[in-house]
C-alpha cells in the first residue's frame, strides 16, 4: 500500500513539474504582416515608408544605427518608437569599458498625410519619457540587413503586441 501511493506521489509530482515546463517553454506566438487587419496594415506601412527618418539617430558625438523597434499606447494614442545602439568598446591599457549612450525616438503616426511626427515631451512628461526610453531600448530586435518581408514582420509582431495590451 505505501508503495503504490508512494509511486502515485511521484507521478504525480512529475506530472506537475512535465506540465509547468511545458506551459513555461512555449514561445510567444509571433504575428506577421499578414495577419494584421487592413487599417492596421496601413500603420505598419507608413512606419516603413518613413524608415529614413528612424534608420539612424544622431548627436554631435555619436551616430546609432536603429536596434530595436516597438509600438506602445500613451493617452489612448498608439505611437512608435526606436532604440539606438551606440555602445563602444574602448580598450584603456589592460582594462576593457563599454561605453553607451541611450537613444531613442519616439513618433507619432500620422495616417491622413501618411508620415511619422517627432513626439516629445515637456519637463512634466519625464515619467512617459523613461517609459518610452525603457519601450525603445527593449523593443524587438531590428537588423538593417532584414528583407523589405522580414522588416514587415517584425513591426507588425510589435504592433500586435502593443495592440493586445489595450
Amino acid at each position: 500500500m505505501k508503495q503504490s501511493l508512494s509511486i502515485i506521489c511521484i507521478l504525480s509530482v512529475a506530472l506537475i513539474f512535465l506540465s509547468i515546463l511545458s506551459t513555461h517553454n512555449k514561445a510567444p506566438k509571433e504575428f506577421g504582416y499578414e495577419d494584421l487587419s487592413e487599417e492596421d496594415k496601413i500603420i505598419v506601412d507608413i512606419v516603413l515608408e518613413n524608415y529614413g527618418q528612424w534608420k539612424a539617430c544622431s548627436t554631435s558625438t555619436k551616430t546609432g544605427r536603429c536596434s530595436n523597434v516597438t509600438f506602445f499606447k500613451e493617452n489612448g494614442e498608439i505611437l512608435f518608437a526606436t532604440g539606438y545602439n551606440t555602445s563602444k568598446t574602448e580598450e584603456i591599457g589592460q582594462n576593457v569599458s563599454l561605453m553607451t549612450e541611450i537613444m531613442f525616438k519616439v513618433f507619432e503616426i500620422d495616417i491622413s498625410n501618411r508620415s511619422l511626427i517627432r513626439h516629445s515631451y515637456t519637463a512634466q512628461e519625464f515619467q512617459h519619457e523613461n517609459a518610452a526610453m525603457i519601450s525603445a531600448t527593449t523593443g524587438a530586435k531590428f537588423k538593417h540587413g532584414l528583407s523589405e518581408i522580414e522588416r514587415r514582420n517584425v513591426l507588425a509582431n510589435e504592433y500586435s503586441i502593443a495592440m493586445m495590451h489595450r
